[in-house]
Order: C-alpha cells, then sequence, then structure tokens
C-alpha cells in the first residue's frame, strides 16, 4: 500500500508535476487541509482538478485559511473525510477526517475552540486505520512551533491514545516536519506542499503498521 500525504497547498500548484509519478503509481492520496490559501471553492476546484487528472483515488479535508465553500466543494465531488468517518473499500481502510483549526494568532476563516474538537473527537465510539486532521495532536514532534511550544489539540491526543489508528496525517504547523509514532500511532506532519514538501507512506497488507518517508522537491 503506498499513499501519498499532503497538507498546506495554499493554492499552490507548481510542485505537482514534480511529483506525478510518485501520485500516479500511489493507491490512495490524502490531503490534510489548507487546499488554498483564504480561497474559496474556484481555487480549490483549480488543487484538486490538478491531482484528479493523475490520480482520482483522493480524500481530503478543509484547513484553517480554507472557507466554507471548500468544505462544499470536496463535499459535493465525493471526496471528503470531513467531520465524518469514509471507507475506502480497495485498501481496506476506514479513515476518519476533521478539519479547520484551534484558534491562532492571525484570523482565519476555519477555526474552532478546543471544546468543540473536543466535542467531535469524544463521540466517536469506533476506531478508525487513519486519522486526517489539519491540526496536530498536542505534544508530540508535528505541533511545536518556535522548536519548542506545543500547540496542537488536547482531544486529537487523547483520542489517539484511547482509539490507536495506526497513522494520523496532520499539517497546519509548518514548521514541524516529522514523521514519528506516538504509541502504536504513526504520526505525520508532511510540511508544506506549497514549499515543495511531501511524503510518502506506506503499509504491508490492510493492517500492517505505516512508515513513512518525507521529501522536499
Amino acid at each position: 500500500m503506498k499513499i501519498i500525504g499532503l497538507s498546506d497547498i495554499h493554492g499552490d500548484i507548481r510542485y505537482i508535476s514534480g511529483i506525478e509519478n510518485e501520485i500516479k503509481s500511489a493507491d490512495l492520496v490524502l490531503i490534510a487541509g489548507d487546499i488554498t490559501h483564504f480561497g474559496y471553492s474556484p481555487e480549490a476546484e483549480n488543487i484538486i482538478s490538478a491531482i484528479m487528472e493523475i490520480n482520482k483515488n483522493i480524500f481530503s479535508i478543509t484547513g484553517n485559511c480554507d472557507n466554507k465553500s471548500v468544505a462544499e466543494y470536496i463535499e459535493n465531488i465525493g471526496i471528503s473525510a470531513e467531520g465524518k468517518e469514509v471507507y475506502y473499500r480497495p485498501l481496506d481502510l476506514k479513515i476518519l477526517g476533521f478539519g479547520g483549526s484551534v484558534s491562532t494568532p492571525v484570523n482565519t476563516p476555519n477555526t474552532f475552540p478546543e471544546s468543540v474538537f473536543l466535542d467531535f473527537f469524544s463521540s466517536i465510539e469506533s476506531s478508525p486505520d487513519i486519522l486526517l486532521t489539519h491540526q496536530p495532536p498536542y505534544n508530540t514532534s508535528s505541533d511545536r512551533v518556535m522548536g519548542m511550544k506545543h500547540v496542537g489539540s488536547p482531544a486529537i491526543k487523547a483520542f489517539l491514545d484511547d482509539k490507536k489508528p495506526r497513522l494520523c496525517l496532520c499539517g497546519h504547523i509548518h514548521e514541524s516536519i516529522s514523521a514519528d509514532y506516538c504509541g502504536e500511532t504513526l504520526i505525520v506532519n508532511p510540511g508544506p506542499f506549497k514549499n515543495g514538501y511531501y511524503s510518502i507512506i506506506y503499509s504491508k497488507g490492510s493492517t500492517g503498521s505505516f512508515t513513512a518517508e518525507l521529501f522536499r522537491l
């Protein structure tokens, strides 16, 4: 199983051609939000359509810099994992997604208080194979700013500890590029694709543990 993990595209498609062969050979492409940079559905369509011309097997969520119509667009074309669990039958994978972020120092259109994250993740009874979030989990290698301050979501971290998905793909914190295990979960923050960062994630079969490689074009 080969998965391309992308995040924080921010409306910039210039690097898509650079990983065209990797996208084409992947079983699945996952996008962890910030498809646009304060954009709307036309900007999202420009990005998503460029990827879907290469590989149509995509699931995505929104980030804090995506306006509401971006969520509506990905839902309408059938690739959204926003606020729900989706089942990708060809790989026998359950994927749970939640977009947006907690409040940020800069005003962005898709943020929520931590209580919203807590309410959502507390309501999930099943254990997904993959958790797809824009906001990284708290106190992990994926949520550090200035190299030391953790700014992730405690609710997401508690969900990982409880439900133990095999993979958590996140983004949002551009400087916290990482692929590291937290308990049984591999947490990958591939870094901003707008700067050429991406990840390739592998698994042997539908139940094996995940591994990841991080790249920059």
